[in-house]
């Protein structure tokens, strides 16, 4: 009779325990898988956010916080699968549409990733991280529209003073033979960061294809000794150096 006693007692505390679980609202369930992930335990805070998406299955932040927790914990089709419902509950939320393009961007799906970006766009257009996964899935489609996006970046408060926009606008307008204009960009990067290795190698390939080799050997020299001690530069550095050596015709 004891025995069974005290595993009545314990059935009854697990039951009381579930019940203050379940008395949480969505909100405060929302607010614990926040914490979890802050913590680094995903799979605490995706089992928070199921708990908040069965309570409220209309709930675009839950669905969005458990579409993030979907893909930190590896599974990233289902996290689509969740965040396209969030998206349907809410057109309207920033989160749910950023997410559904950033997601389809990860997986390099740029046509799918273009249309629930633009949207997130329209809703926040101060949002940097949108501006730059439209402008680089734009340019990966080799759409027309890139080099705008890229360009409002530029404009930006916390990127004008910042190579980024200008290296990509280069590359951009490299990538459709306007070499001239992309050595225009990439000179305006350059002013901006001047020991940048990405940058320096910018120049000197876009003045190596417009034939002006005593620029483009300065700036190969330049991006030899910036990445000296950078052994993950060493391959590009190798071909830095054949070409180096092509155009003083050693």
């Amino acid at each position: 009779m004891r025995i069974i006693k005290i595993s009545v007692a314990a059935f009854v505390l697990a039951i009381a325990a579930v019940s203050c679980a379940e008395k949480l609202s969505t909100p405060e369930l929302l607010t614990k898988a926040s914490d979890a992930a802050a913590k680094g335990n995903w799979e605490l805070a995706k089992e928070f956010a199921q708990r908040a998406v069965k309570q409220n299955p209309q709930d675009a932040d839950a669905q969005v916080m458990l579409a993030i927790a979907l893909e930190t914990t590896g599974d990233v089709d289902k996290a689509i699968d969740e965040v396209r419902k969030a998206v349907k509950s809410d057109e309207k939320n920033f989160s749910a549409q950023f997410t559904l393009g950033r997601l389809y961007y990860g997986k390099s799906d740029y046509s799918q990733c273009i249309g629930p970006l633009k949207k997130a766009y329209a809703i926040k257009p101060d949002s940097t991280d949108t501006l730059i996964l439209l402008g680089k899935a734009s340019a990966s489609l080799k759409l027309s529209e890139a080099d705008w996006y890229f360009a409002m970046l530029a404009k930006n408060d916390k990127y004008k003073s910042r190579p980024e926009p200008w290296n990509e606008l280069g590359t951009i307008y490299f990538d459709r033979n306007e070499v001239q204009r992309a050595i225009r960009y990439f000179d305006r990067a350059y002013s901006l960061a001047q020991d940048n290795p990405v940058t320096v190698l910018n120049l000197a390939v876009a003045y190596d294809a417009a034939g002006q080799k005593a620029n483009a050997k300065k700036f190969y020299y330049k991006y030899l000794a910036l990445t000296v001690n950078n052994p993950a530069a060493q391959e590009t550095r190798a071909q830095v150096v054949e070409r180096n050596s092509r155009l003083s015709g050693r």
